[in-house]
């Protein structure tokens, strides 16, 4: 769950930190592109080369569900103070990175 609230985080960082992209003076292409190019072929070749060459273990020991109960009761249990507490740690810093994304160039919010 804290996975899934970091990476929606690094999104809207990532929109945050593109917006001079959008205007109409800045150049879409810098200096840096091919550069990144080639830093994300490698990443995405890396990525796909690791998980088709190695050998997984087969298991035999199949579970039968009842992990997904037991980590539910458990949200629902004796973690939901640390559970609520961590939503409430997102959802603040959601609206703070919306806040902080807003185009206040002219004194009103767009």
């Amino acid at each position: 769950v804290v996975y899934v609230g970091a990476i929606a985080i690094l999104i809207l960082f990532a929109i945050m930190l593109s917006r001079k992209v959008m205007t109409r003076n800045e150049p879409l292409l810098n200096r840096q592109w091919g550069l990144g190019l080639a830093a994300a072929a490698f990443f995405f070749f890396v990525m796909l080369a690791v998980p088709l060459n190695v050998k997984w273990p087969l298991s035999s020991d199949f579970s039968s569900g009842n992990e997904l109960v037991q980590l539910g009761l458990a949200f629902l249990g004796s973690y939901v103070i640390p559970f609520e507490v961590v939503s409430i740690l997102l959802l603040v810093s959601l609206v703070g990175a919306i806040i902080l994304a807003r185009d206040t160039s002219d004194g009103e919010v767009k």
